[in-house]
Formats: structure tokens, C-alpha cells, sequence
């Protein structure tokens, strides 16, 4: 019976996250519209700029010619008032007012089409601009209504999800288990709410145990856990591929913490680098310990004192926290399918660690 209530349990919770995950998705896609939009109103606002800079060139152009038009006109009327001897320079000074003429009026007609080019491109700036106004008020609209039934659902989700775990928490006490022996295919692995596995050479530090670990006993539940798997399958430490067996687990604070029953999610960074805590995490991961993946700005800093107080010589890789709310925030894909897109951003997550070890991670 209470292994059927932990798989419901679950089941809430992972339909919240996706419903969390379909509204950033759909959020992101509303964002790259409108983004696109503002991009092509950019544009012909340039395009506007520099045809508005090619008529006044044009204009200049045009009263050039025209001075010189004006100035063989007057050449030719001097040359007429003159002497019979002067036949030889009317002639010249009619030519080059032909000439003139020409230019002129070719300087007219580029004009015109600079002052048409201007036209058309205030025209795009307008309907560019209207399809900003249109799509903001969209989006505005969409972002409302998205965050309304998706609050709406995730309320009742909540509900569901509390009592259940008021159910777990009375009939099966999962939330104090005690350390769990977990017996894989190739090995026994000792696991407890925020730790597993100590003594590898590779530890993955998380920041504090959440409402998923209290339930199934053990760091790294849930979607992260998940995550957290695809990411080591896609990171190889001394040739090898790394997995959850072949790595330690910790968390910078070792009591569960999440904002429905504590209202908080992360421990105060005073208590996850005291003394005491520092000491403990220097029992659990001091020793064996090359390479510390921390994930958070807790896990980071809990490396950090650590390493320093007691003088440790392991590698400190900083990256994000494995949730998919995380993730979908840092790492962006074009994929077709969610599934695609969240492996692809997890691969994503991966490259970078692995640029951040410095050739320890391949």
C-alpha cells in the first residue's frame, strides 16, 4: 500500500513540473516571436535611417548639378551677347550646358527615387511597429492567461500533493527513513536522504535536500535525479563513462528543506560553511576526492570553505542546479520534441562542465 501511495505522490509532482515546463516552453516560444518581431522593427528602422541619408546625399547631389547648370547657362548667354569672333566659344558653352542639363536631370530623377525608397521603408517601419503593438499585447494577454491556468492547476495539483504526503508521512514515515541499502547490479550503495555512495573520486554536491528527497529517502530524487543521470552518461572521468554508481552524492546542508512545509529552499550560506557543517562534509567527501561538481551557488560556495579550511586539493566545477526550471532558463534548443529539447539542453549542461574541468572531464 505504501509503495502505491509514493508512485501517486510522484505522480503530482511530476504533472506540476510539467506543467511548470509547458509554460516556460510556451513562454519562450511567445518570447522568440516577439523578439523576431522587435528584431524586423530594428531593421526597418535602420533601413528608414539610411534611405533618409541617401536622399539628403541625393539632394546635394541635385543642387550640385543645378549650380552648374545655372552656371553654363549664364556662360552661354555671355557668349551670345558677344563679338562674331566669340562663335567659338558659344559653341563650347552650349555643349557643356547640354551636358549639365543631363546630369541634372538624372540627379532629379535619383532624387525621386530616394524620396520613394524613403516611402516605402516608413511604410515597414509602420506596419513593423503595428506588428510589435499586436504581438505585445498578445503576449501580454497569453502570459496572463497561461499564468492563471497554470497557477490554477498547479493549486490543485498542490492540494492533491499535500495530502497525500500528509498520507505518507502518517502511514509509512518515509520522510525519517533511516540509511537504506540499495543493492544494484554491480554493487551495495549506501544512500540516506543527502548523501549516497561516498568515497568515489568524483562527488556531485547539490545544495540542500528538497520535498522529493524527503519522500524517497535518498539525494537526488525525482526529475533531478533523472537529470542528473543523463548528464553523467554524457561526462567521462580517466577514459571511463561516469554514471550514479560510479560517483559520491552530497548535499552543502544535510536536513531537507522545501518552500510548501518550510518556506524556504535553500539553507542560510552562514550554516552551510559553519563549522560544524564544513566538518562534516570533510568526513563524508574530505578524503579519495578529485573532482567536486557543485550544483548551485550553495554547493559552490560549500566547496569553496571546505577546500580551503582543511587545506583539499580536489578540482571545483561550478554549474547550475540539474531542475528542468533551471535548465530551461540557461540552455536554449530547437529541437522538435520536449523529450529532444531537454536532452539536448541536459548535453548542453554537460559540455560546459566539462569546459569548466580544465581536460578532467571528457
Amino acid at each position: 500500500m505504501g509503495r502505491n501511495v509514493v508512485t501517486d505522490l510522484r505522480i503530482f509532482q511530476e504533472t506540476c513540473n510539467d506543467i511548470r515546463n509547458n509554460e516556460s516552453l510556451v513562454q519562450e516560444a511567445c518570447s522568440r516571436s516577439l523578439s523576431e518581431s522587435q528584431q524586423k522593427l530594428e531593421e526597418t528602422q535602420q533601413e528608414l535611417a539610411h534611405s533618409n541619408q541617401l536622399l539628403q546625399e541625393a539632394i546635394a547631389e541635385e543642387m550640385r548639378r543645378l549650380a552648374i547648370m545655372q552656371e553654363c547657362e549664364a556662360e552661354v548667354q555671355a557668349a551670345a551677347a558677344g563679338l562674331p569672333e566669340t562663335a567659338g566659344w558659344y559653341a563650347d558653352a552650349q555643349r557643356r550646358l547640354a551636358i549639365a542639363t543631363a546630369e541634372y536631370e538624372k540627379a532629379v530623377a535619383h532624387r525621386m527615387l530616394m524620396e520613394q525608397r524613403v516611402a516605402l521603408a516608413e511604410q515597414c517601419v509602420s506596419m513593423a511597429s503595428k506588428m510589435v503593438e499586436t504581438l505585445i499585447t498578445k503576449y501580454n494577454y497569453g502570459q496572463n492567461q497561461i499564468s492563471h491556468y497554470s497557477s490554477e492547476g498547479i493549486n490543485r495539483l498542490s492540494q492533491a500533493d499535500r495530502a497525500t504526503t500528509e498520507y505518507v508521512y502518517e502511514t509509512v514515515n518515509i520522510a525519517n527513513a533511516n540509511v537504506t541499502t540499495h543493492q544494484s547490479t554491480d554493487a551495495k550503495v549506501q544512500y540516506n536522504v543527502y548523501s549516497e555512495n561516498l568515497g568515489k573520486e568524483v562527488v556531485c554536491l547539490g545544495s540542500v535536500p528538497g520535498q522529493h528527497e524527503a519522500q524517497a529517502g535518498r539525494p537526488f530524487s525525482g526529475q533531478s535525479g533523472k537529470n542528473l543521470e543523463v548528464i553523467l552518461s554524457n561526462l567521462n572521468y580517466n577514459g571511463k563513462p561516469l554514471s550514479r554508481a560510479k560517483v559520491s552524492i552530497d548535499n552543502s546542508w544535510d536536513s531537507p528543506l522545501w518552500m510548501g512545509e518550510h518556506g524556504v529552499t535553500e539553507a542560510p550560506l552562514k550554516q552551510v560553511c559553519s563549522d560544524s557543517n564544513l566538518s562534516r562534509l570533510n568526513n563524508e567527501i574530505g578524503k579519495n576526492t578529485k573532482i567536486v561538481i557543485a550544483f548551485g551557488d550553495n554547493a559552490y560556495a560549500a566547496a569553496e570553505a571546505l577546500k580551503a579550511k582543511y587545506n583539499l586539493k580536489f578540482a571545483i566545477i561550478k554549474t547550475d542546479h540539474p531542475s528542468m526550471a533551471h535548465i530551461n532558463r540557461t540552455y536554449k534548443s530547437l529541437k522538435a520534441t520536449e523529450q529532444e529539447r531537454n536532452l539536448d539542453r541536459l548535453s548542453q549542461m554537460a559540455d560546459n562542465i566539462k569546459k569548466s574541468s580544465g581536460g578532467l572531464l571528457t
